[in-house]
């Protein structure tokens, strides 16, 4: 018999994440990319969410069709990424 949860037919989600709350995953892997920043570790972050890139990263870069659209210091970036989305989507 095979367990229900393959029996069953699975609920649509929109999310990418489904039905799991990974905030605290996320949170503990910012923290230690900060702390990896903090001891002078170069990181590359490649992210979507501009809000969580920018706690750990001194540069921005997006990319576009294989260009560079958009290279920055992190500070100049405003907190939401409203130029970055509107560079990245054109």
């Amino acid at each position: 018999m095979a367990p229900a949860g393959i029996r069953s037919a699975p609920a649509p989600s929109l999310s990418s994440y489904g039905r799991y709350d990974v905030r605290p995953a996320i949170e503990g892997v910012m923290a230690a990319l900060q702390r990896l920043r903090e001891q002078g570790r170069s990181l590359l972050v490649v992210e979507q969410r501009v809000d969580l890139a920018l706690r750990v990263c001194d540069r921005v870069y997006v990319l576009a069709g294989g260009e560079i659209v958009v290279d920055e210091a992190a500070d100049a970036i405003d907190s939401e990424g409203r130029a970055l989305i509107a560079a990245h989507l054109g």
